[in-house]
């Protein structure tokens, strides 16, 4: 398992028990990310992270970010995206796009989710998330029809720190599904 793997692990091992499984399993993947065992059903979980500037990989702030932190030189700048739907839209049309090539025969359903405020060397900045900035209105007004026409049969978005979680289903389209101050 490689380092980007097994963050990847460690993030949706943070999401699973914020979501409030206390038994599953996870093998380590490629398309998806992980397949989990949750209460016998093999779910494939794709796993993503938000960037405040709207990129996955080649993120300017993020690359600041990791060279200061690594440096300490100076500390990391807390940029506030105060609107972070188009950034996490980006993340989501990303993996729609990809998902539509996966096996299908390894998992019953097929997850997405949306990490923020990572706490990792270099990653917290660029990766913060505001919980009362993200607009669930918004956020399905652009995103619902897209994600219920993909391969996904739910989406979360979790801010890792502070434990709070944001559910997608068709039925119940986004909302809040855990808060915690």
């Amino acid at each position: 398992m490689n380092k980007k793997q097994q963050g990847e692990k460690d993030l949706i091992k943070r999401f699973l028990k914020d979501l409030g499984c206390s038994k599953f399993s996870l093998e380590t993947g490629d398309k998806p990310d992980i397949i989990a065992v949750i209460d016998g059903r093999k779910i494939g979980i794709e796993q993503t992270t938000y960037h405040d500037d709207g990129c996955n990989s080649g993120s300017n702030h993020r690359a600041c970010a990791e060279k200061n932190a690594r440096s300490k030189q100076t500390p990391p700048t807390m940029a506030i995206n105060i609107d972070p739907v188009p950034a996490i839209l980006e993340r989501i049309k990303d993996k729609i796009y990809k998902s539509r090539k996966y096996d299908t025969e390894q998992y019953s359903e097929l997850w997405l989710l949306i990490s923020a405020q990572v706490p990792t060397l270099g990653m917290i900045a660029p990766t913060h998330l505001e919980c009362l900035s993200l607009d669930t209105d918004k956020l399905n007004n652009t995103s619902h029809s897209i994600l219920n026409d993909s391969p996904f049969t739910a989406a979360y978005i979790h801010l890792v720190n502070a434990h709070n979680l944001f559910s997608w289903s068709s039925d119940y389209r986004w909302s809040m599904v855990r808060f915690k101050r």
